[in-house]
C-alpha cells in the first residue's frame, strides 16, 4: 500500500459527497447506484467515535466509506460493535492517513522505503568513478545501504552488523569484494552493461561448475533451466541463484533423485546449466554469503512470481513468512534501482525474449533468512486486535510473535517413565545461545505411535510448518491459554501465565491450509517441590511472556515475593476480583466443618470425600486433608492456595456451565474459541475436562 497524499484519493472521498453505509469494496447496497471506490486508512492519532463511544488508537486500520464535512464514515477492522463485528462510524479526517489505491487495505504492511540516496563513501565513489564497474557497483552499494535503511524486522540484527551498522561501513568493502568476484567469474562486463540478457550471462560465464574446475571453488552461481514449449520455436527458461562452497558437488547433487518445486523443474527440464556468478574465497565465502545471496537474488529478480500472485495470507504461516520476506525485499530493491539505475534482469522482457518464450524466477526462501548462526530464535511481530470473547464489542490488543524460520516435523524416540515408550515431535524449543549448554526449555506432543502424522491431525513427517505464539497485550487468558492453568492462583502475575496461546500452521498435501492450537499436557507438573505452586504450566509460561513480549517485570517462578497474601487469594476464592466465582462455597473450612453449617434437610451426597478442587482432578487425585496447614496436600501444593472449597452442588445438581466455570476457576482452563472452530480432539478434550468431576 502506498502511503502517499494523492489528490485523486482525496477527491474521491472528500467533500460533501453521498454517503454510502453499505460500501463493501465498491459493492454497494443498491443496484441503482453506481458503485464507488473504498480507500484503506490508517489511524494516526487518538480518537473517541461520537456514535458508539469507541477509542480509535493510533495503527488501527479500515477503509474509508463515505466523507462528510472534516469526518470520514469508516469501517475499521480492529474495533468491534455490539455484535462483535467490525465497527463503522465517524472520524476526524485529520486524525487518519488514507491510502491512494481504490480497493485497498492496510493488511499488507511493507516498510516505506527512503527516497534519497545515501552519501556515498570516498572508497564508493573511487570504485563507482571506474566504468568498468560502475553501473554494477552502485547497484550493489545502494541495495544494501537501502536495506540497512528499511530495516526489515525478519532480517537478522548479524546481518545489519556485518553491514557496518547504521552507517554501513562494510559495505565498500562488501560491494569492491563482490565485483571482484563477478569479474574473477568472467562476467563483470556483462553485469556492468544494463541491457545484458540471459544468453549474454550465460555465454560469459567462464566457469562451468559441472566440469572438474568447481571442485576446489565456492561462491556464488546461477541455474538456467530451459523448459519445452510445444509447438513453439522458442522453449521456457527459469533462472536459479545459490550458493555452495565447493560448486562440483552442488552440480553433482542435482544429477540425484530431487523433489519438491525443485525437483518438478529437474524433470520437466530439456537441460540445466549450471555457471559461477561471483567467486569468493573459503574465508569470504563464509562471513558474507547470505548477504552476496540475497543480492544477487534480488538484482537478478530471481523470485518465483507465483509468491507475488499469492500474496499475504494470515492463515498460513509458513508461506506468508516467505511472501512477505519476498515481498518486501523486492520494494527495498526496486526502490534501490529507481536511485542507482539498476534495470533488473528476469522482470525485464528484453533480459529474455531473444532467447526465450517466458523467464521467470525458481528462488522462493529470502538468503538472509536462512543462517542458522544469527541466534537461535528471530520473531516477526504482528500487532491488533480481536473481538473479545467475554464482551465482543470491546477490541483486544493482541501480539502475534511468527517463529521465523519454519520447523520441520520430526518424529524422535523418547522413553517416558508414565508414557513408555513413545515418539515425540518437538514442536519448538528454545535453546539459551551458548553452544554446548543445552536447550533452555522445549515444547512437546507426545505420541504412542506415528499414525497422528497424516497431514490432517498433524504435520506429515518431513514436510514444514510455522510456530505463532499469540499475546493478549491485556495480559488476561487466552481463550486457548497454552499453559491452561486455573484461574485462581497464588502469584500476581498468574494471569499473564494464561495471556499467549502456541498456534501451528502447515499445509497439507491437497494445498488446504491446517492450523491447531497446542497446549500444555503437563501443566501440574512442578518445576520445584520445594515452592507451592511453581507448576509448569505457571513458569513456563511467564518465560515465554518474558521473552516474547519483553516484559522485565516478571521472572521465572518461583516468585516467593511476588506471592498474593492469603487473604486475598480466600477472598478471590469467595467470589471477589475478576477471576472469582460467589457459587464457590465453604472457602477455608474443612469438609466436616463445611458439612455442620448447612442447612438442616439439605441432602449431601454421602460418599462426597474430595474438596473441589481433587474432584475436578478425576479418580485419580486422593485429597489428603493436612490438618496443621488447614488445606489438603495438593491444594497446598500444586496450586499454592491456602484453602480448600466445598461446593456441594456439585456434582449431583451442577449442570454443565456451573461444572466447567468452577473448573475453570481451581483446577484447569478449558479449551474456548477465538479463530479457529475447535478441533475434534480438542473438542474431545474440553468434554474430557467436563466430566473431570464424575470421579467424586
Amino acid at each position: 500500500m502506498v502511503m502517499l497524499d494523492s489528490t485523486e484519493a482525496s477527491a474521491a472521498i472528500s467533500g460533501a459527497v453521498p454517503l454510502f453505509q453499505d460500501v463493501r469494496d465498491g459493492r454497494i447496497g443498491s443496484s441503482d447506484q453506481p458503485p464507488r471506490p473504498t480507500f484503506g486508512l490508517r489511524v494516526i492519532k487518538a480518537y473517541q467515535s461520537r456514535i458508539h463511544h469507541r477509542q480509535f488508537l493510533p495503527g488501527m486500520q479500515g477503509l474509508v466509506l463515505g466523507a462528510r464535512d472534516d469526518h470520514r464514515y469508516v469501517r475499521v477492522a480492529d474495533l468491534f460493535n455490539d455484535n462483535g463485528q467490525p465497527l463503522e462510524d465517524y472520524i476526524r479526517r485529520d486524525h487518519i492517513e488514507i491510502g491512494t489505491k481504490p480497493y485497498g487495505t492496510w493488511q499488507l504492511q511493507l516498510r516505506p522505503i527512503p527516497r534519497a540516496i545515501t552519501k556515498l563513501t570516498p572508497n564508493e565513489l573511487k570504485l563507482l568513478d571506474n566504468p568498468r564497474y560502475r553501473h554494477l557497483a552502485l547497484a550493489i552499494s545502494t541495495f544494501l545501504q537501502t536495506l540497512i535503511e528499511a530495516q526489515p524486522d525478519f532480517v537478522p540484527p548479524a546481518i545489519f552488523a556485518a553491514l557496518g551498522g547504521e552507517r554501513g561501513t562494510n559495505i565498500p568493502w562488501i560491494t569492491s569484494t563482490i565485483v571482484q568476484g563477478v569479474e574473477r567469474a568472467g562476467l563483470i562486463r556483462t553485469m556492468n552493461n544494463p541491457h545484458f540478457t540471459i544468453k549474454d550471462l550465460y555465454d560469459n560465464a567462464t566457469f562451468d561448475c559441472y566440469l572438474q574446475q568447481g571442485r576446489d571453488h565456492g561462491g556464488f552461481y546461477f541455474r538456467r533451466f530451459t523448459l519445452p514449449n510445444p509447438g513453439q520455436l522458442k522453449k521456457h527458461s527459469r533462472l536459479y541463484v545459490g550458493q555452495a562452497k565447493n560448486f562440483e558437488n552442488r552440480a553433482l547433487r542435482y544429477t540425484l533423485p530431487y523433489s519438491g518445486f525443485h525437483g518438478e523443474i529437474i524433470q520437466q527440464s530439456d537441460s540445466i546449466d549450471m555457471r559461477a556468478l561471483c567467486l569468493l574465497d573459503k574465508v569470504v565465502y563464509s562471513e558474507l554469503r547470505y548477504i552476496v545471496e540475497q543480492v544477487f537474488t534480488s538484482l537478478l529478480e530471481t523470485y518465483q512470481s507465483s509468491l507475488r500472485e499469492r500474496g499475504i495470507d494470515v492463515d498460513d504461516g509458513q508461506g506468508s513468512f516467505h511472501v512477505r520476506n519476498c515481498l518486501e525485499l523486492e520494494q527495498i530493491a526496486k526502490e534501490a534501482a529507481k536511485m542507482s539505475g539498476w534495470t533488473g534482469a528476469v522482470r525485464r522482457r528484453s533480459f529474455w525474449d531473444g532467447q526465450f518464450a517466458s523467464c521467470d524466477g525458481v528462488n522462493y526462501k529470502s538468503p538472509v533468512t536462512e543462517s542458522q548462526q544469527y541466534g537461535s530464535v528471530q520473531w516477526l511481530r504482528t500487532d491488533g486486535f480481536q473481538p473479545d470473547p467475554d464482551a465482543p464489542s470491546n477490541a483486544v490488543p493482541i501480539s502475534n510473535f511468527l517463529c521465523a524460520r519454519p520447523r520441520r516435523a520430526t518424529l524422535v524416540d523418547y522413553v517416558d517413565q508414565q508414557r513408555n515408550d513413545c515418539k515425540v515431535l518437538v514442536i519448538f524449543a528454545l535453546g539459551t545461545g551458548n553452544k554446548g549448554s543445552g536447550t533452555h526449555f522445549r515444547m512437546v506432543k507426545a505420541f504412542t505411535d506415528a499414525s497422528g502424522f497424516d497431514g490432517i491431525s498433524w504435520p506429515v513427517e518431513g514436510t514444514f510448518y510455522s510456530v505463532t505464539f499469540e499475546v493478549r497485550r491485556d495480559w488476561k487468558p487466552h481463550p486457548y491459554s497454552w499453559a491452561r492453568l486455573p484461574l485462581l492462583g497464588p502469584f500476581e502475575d498468574w494471569d499473564r501465565a494464561n495471556s499467549w496461546a502456541l498456534l501451528i500452521e502447515w499445509t497439507d498435501s491437497t494445498g488446504q491450509h491446517r492450523s491447531r492450537y497446542h497446549q500444555c499436557e503437563r501443566t501440574w507438573n512442578l518445576l520445584d517441590y520445594k515452592s507451592s505452586g511453581s507448576m509448569q504450566g505457571y513458569a513456563r509460561g511467564i518465560e515465554m511472556i518474558t521473552i516474547e513480549a519483553s516484559e522485565s517485570e516478571t521472572t521465572i517462578a518461583p516468585i516467593s515475593s511476588r506471592r498474593k497474601h492469603p487473604d486475598v487469594i480466600k477472598s478471590e476464592m469467595e467470589g471477589k476480583g475478576p477471576n472469582g466465582d460467589p457459587r464457590l462455597t465453604f472457602v477455608g473450612l474443612s469438609m466436616k466443618e463445611a458439612r455442620g453449617l448447612l442447612p438442616k434437610g439439605q441432602k449431601v451426597a454421602q460418599d462426597r470425600k474430595k474438596c473441589d478442587t481433587c474432584l475436578f482432578r478425576g479418580l485419580s487425585q486422593n485429597c489428603v486433608w493436612n490438618e496443621d496447614k488447614g488445606v489438603c496436600e495438593y491444594c497446598s501444593r500444586a496450586f499454592g492456595r491456602p484453602f480448600c472449597s466445598f461446593t456441594f452442588d456439585i456434582p449431583a445438581h451442577a449442570g454443565p456451565e456451573l461444572r466447567l466455570t468452577l473448573m475453570s476457576r481451581l483446577q484447569l482452563l478449558p479449551c474456548g474459541r477465538w479463530k479457529l472452530e475447535m478441533t475434534e480432539e480438542q473438542a474431545t478434550m474440553a468434554e474430557e475436562d467436563e466430566n473431570g468431576w464424575a470421579g467424586h
